[in-house]
């Protein structure tokens, strides 16, 4: 079931304000996933709007905590975070970032991404204004 909130990030947003965000939800009941890419003209984390063009397919999955901008994902809680990239992975490139409580967390997950959001998500539900989906866990 999902919940009731979604969060919605306006490009405008710093990924400060993301953290401090998340970090007033009760993270150990949620899943999530981010899509975002950094503008270093306005010096701003922002929505890929390309990112399902450019990958056409062609991604893979990359294990790290660090993020460039010396952003670390890890911040957020319990550690460890993956990202989905380009391949080869780029910390130039858009990416999405997955992060889930252990009992959701698997080293083999597979994340799709899709014109109107990501699969596991109720296409009926999806708004593409939403930049972040919340699924409570079971």
């Amino acid at each position: 079931m999902y919940s009731n909130s979604l969060v919605t990030m306006e490009t405008s947003k710093k990924w400060k304000e993301l953290i401090d965000q998340l970090n007033n939800l009760k993270l150990h009941d949620y899943s999530f996933r981010i899509g975002l890419a950094f503008n270093f003209t306005s010096n701003l984390w922002q929505w890929s709007k390309h990112l399902d063009q450019r990958a056409n397919g062609n991604l893979k999955w990359c294990e790290d905590d660090k993020f460039y901008q010396n952003f670390d994902c890890a911040s957020l809680a319990y550690g460890k975070n993956w990202c989905l990239r380009t391949i080869p992975c780029n910390q130039e490139e858009p990416f999405i970032c997955e992060w889930r409580p252990n009992q959701f967390r698997t080293h083999n997950a597979k994340l799709v991404y899709l014109g109107n959001y990501f699969d596991e998500l109720d296409k009926n539900n999806s708004n593409k204004k939403e930049k972040f989906y919340f699924k409570k866990s079971n």
